[in-house]
């Protein structure tokens, strides 16, 4: 029940605070909340470590959404690089 919770709450969080960044004004508020989903991607592959080590989850299916997880920080970090670069009033 517990890890659950913390697992749905961590994989929610990545695009809420996305999202949230998107609507901010300026560029360097908006990065801090893209940082905020590179923590929570962080936080949820950690959770699928601890699903897996307590055999919550099957291997293949917990690789496979860390993979997922991992792809998600790279398209992330470019956009944050992205973001960096503009600078600008949206």
């Amino acid at each position: 029940d517990t890890i659950g919770k913390q697992l749905v709450r961590a994989a929610d969080s990545i695009s809420a605070n996305i999202a949230e960044g998107y609507g901010r004004h300026y560029y360097k508020e908006s990065k801090q909340f893209y940082f905020y989903s590179r923590g929570s991607i962080q936080e949820t592959k950690s959770w699928l470590s601890k699903c897996l080590r307590r055999k919550i989850i099957e291997p293949a299916i917990c690789n496979s959404l860390i993979e997922t997880c991992n792809k998600i920080v790279i398209m992330l970090n470019a956009f944050i690089k992205f973001v960096a670069k503009s600078q600008k009033v949206r």
